[in-house]
């Protein structure tokens, strides 16, 4: 028996399931949402995969291509150095299309900047 407190309503108290030691009692399911079709799933990623190959391709190609015309080293040396930084470019945005929240942010975030450097190599250089 449990005595009153100065905060108690006068109702009995509420005793948990795990309290009682009852083991009948199951605690509530969690709500879960129910699973994506086999074929959207595998869309979303054939899709990332797309963005990782052909999207990391156009931005390190791009990158490359306007770093080269940009930076002040003799003709031979920018390409080298711009096509080694390409790989490198390729290889984070492949990382990064695996790591993105969202399909159309990964899209935009490597159409966008491979149509800019693009238009800068073949309208303002």
């Amino acid at each position: 028996m449990t005595t009153p407190t100065a905060t108690d309503t006068g109702a009995a108290p509420v005793l948990l399931p795990a309290a009682t030691g009852d083991a009948s009692a199951k605690a509530p399911a969690r709500v879960r949402r129910p699973a994506p079709p086999v074929l959207q799933y595998r869309l979303r990623i054939a899709s990332r995969a797309a963005a990782a190959i052909f999207g990391g391709y156009a931005l390190g190609a791009s990158t490359a291509t306007v770093l080269a015309a940009v930076l002040p080293l003799p003709r031979v040396d920018a390409v080298l150095l711009t096509t080694m930084l390409a790989f490198l470019v390729h290889a984070v945005a492949a990382m990064w299309a695996f790591r993105c929240t969202s399909i159309t942010r990964l899209w935009m975030g490597l159409l966008a900047p491979s149509a800019v450097c693009w238009a800068i190599a073949h309208y303002v250089l």
